[in-house]
This record gives structure tokens, C-alpha cells and sequence, in this order.
């Protein structure tokens, strides 16, 4: 199952010069637990997956074999490389290649030879800076998302990618072997893994990667949603629409 990673500490820096310019004095930082999250590869082997995987320090891979899988393991988010353990725990979870019971968002198709992407839907954090139009399949099953779940990289005949989030867990498939395309010897391989861990994980607060330093008194533009939390526990959303916020203590 999922466990939490322990929320960030926020720790205060003070300059005690007066200066004309106070609102610059203190700045924040937001100082991670150290723990790593732990992503449960569940593989015969791949070794591009895992690769991707521990290039962010804050990921922890442990692999077992399909046929080790045990829905006792402790885990944030499980790669299910090319198999369908039966019986899987609520948690979060990518499919690869065999996206298949309650747990995955998509039910794949028939095998289609050479299928070309028709449609991304570039607002989702998982397509950030990937580009699918130059990624070639050799194959793939593109299939029909289910009920809740959207579609992100599309056919004509049905999704490559498909998400869905039920309650607090995240699902994210492929309808495809990682092996059938030339997508894990691209730059937006690791960038894909990145953003699809970052997005299953959800809320987990994650220091490393998801929390920027920044002194009270900066200008900060938001990209998509962003949240600025201050040391007094208060916290204030910045969104596109904004534009620009100066935040103050």
C-alpha cells in the first residue's frame, strides 16, 4: 500500500541590519525528511526504466518479479513493467504495456502496427515538455479509457495513455511495451518518468523537487497551480491567472 511521506519543516533566516528595504529580511526554506519515496518496480528487468527512475535522488527503486509480487508490500507508487499481478491493494500504480483490472485506467485494444499520435493532451503534467509527436511505435494496443479516466496521447484508434484519479490514489497506463518504440532512448524519457512519478505521487510533499526557496519580498510568476506556504502554517494559492504575486510574510 501507499504510506506518507512526513510533511516538510519550514525553517526561518533573519537579517537583523535595518536597511531600507525590510520586506527582504527573512527568507524560507522547506526542509524535506530525508526519506526517499520508495517505487516498487515489479519487472523481469529494464534496465532504462529503472535508470530513469533513481535519477531523481528522492526516488527509492527496489525490483521484484512478477511472480514475488506481494500486495503486502510497502510502496508510494508500483511500475507494473509488462505483467498484471491479480489482486492488487488501493495505491498508486503505472501500467505498462498490460494495463488490465479495476487498479488501471485503461482497457487496451487490439495490436495496431506503426500507430501514429494524433492528439496530446499538452495541459497535463505527465505530457510537460515531452514531445509524443517525434516518439515512432513499432506497435501498440491503443484502447478505450474507463469511466473517470482521460486520455493523454491519442490515435486514431484509441489511447496510448490513459490516467484516472479515484479518491486520494492515481492510476496512469501504457499500451505499449517500452521496448516497441524508441521513446526510452530519447531526453523526454527520464522527463516522461519523472512527470508520471511526480503526478502519481500526488500531494506527498516532495523537497526536492516540488518546493522552491524563495525570500519574503521576491516577485514569482505561478505556472499551472501553485501554493505558497508560509511558516505560520497560512498558505495562499497562486494561479496563472494572477500572474505575478509578491509574497510577504
Amino acid at each position: 500500500g501507499r504510506r506518507r511521506a512526513s510533511r516538510a519543516a519550514p525553517r526561518r533566516a533573519h537579517v537583523r541590519e535595518r536597511d531600507d528595504l525590510e520586506v527582504d529580511n527573512d527568507a524560507y526554506v522547506f526542509l524535506g525528511s530525508g526519506q526517499a519515496l520508495r517505487v516498487l518496480v515489479v519487472s523481469e528487468g529494464n534496465l532504462f526504466l529503472e535508470q530513469a527512475i533513481t535519477v531523481d535522488p528522492a526516488m527509492s527503486a527496489e525490483r521484484v518479479a512478477p511472480a514475488d509480487f506481494d500486495s503486502a508490500l510497502q510502496f508510494d507508487v508500483a511500475v507494473l513493467d509488462n505483467c498484471a499481478p491479480a489482486n492488487l491493494p488501493p495505491g498508486n500504480y503505472l501500467f505498462i504495456a498490460k494495463p488490465s483490472g479495476e487498479r488501471s485506467p485503461l482497457r487496451a485494444g487490439p495490436e495496431v502496427q506503426d500507430p501514429a499520435v494524433a492528439s496530446v493532451l499538452k495541459e497535463h503534467p505527465v505530457n510537460q515538455f515531452v514531445d509524443w509527436s517525434r516518439v515512432h511505435f513499432a506497435k501498440a494496443r491503443p484502447g478505450r479509457p474507463v469511466p473517470e479516466a482521460t486520455a493523454l496521447v491519442e490515435t486514431r484508434t484509441g489511447a496510448l495513455i490513459a490516467a484516472r484519479q479515484t479518491g486520494e490514489h492515481r492510476s496512469l497506463a501504457l499500451a505499449f511495451e517500452l521496448t516497441d518504440t524508441d521513446l526510452p532512448v530519447r531526453a523526454d524519457f527520464p522527463i516522461f518518468v519523472a512527470n508520471a512519478l511526480d503526478w502519481l505521487i500526488g500531494g506527498m510533499q516532495r523537497a526536492s523537487s516540488l518546493t522552491r526557496v524563495v525570500a519574503t519580498g521576491a516577485v514569482v510568476a505561478a505556472k499551472g497551480n501553485v501554493t505558497a506556504e508560509y511558516p505560520d502554517g497560512s498558505s495562499r494559492k497562486l494561479t496563472e491567472t494572477t500572474a505575478t504575486e509578491v509574497l510577504r510574510p
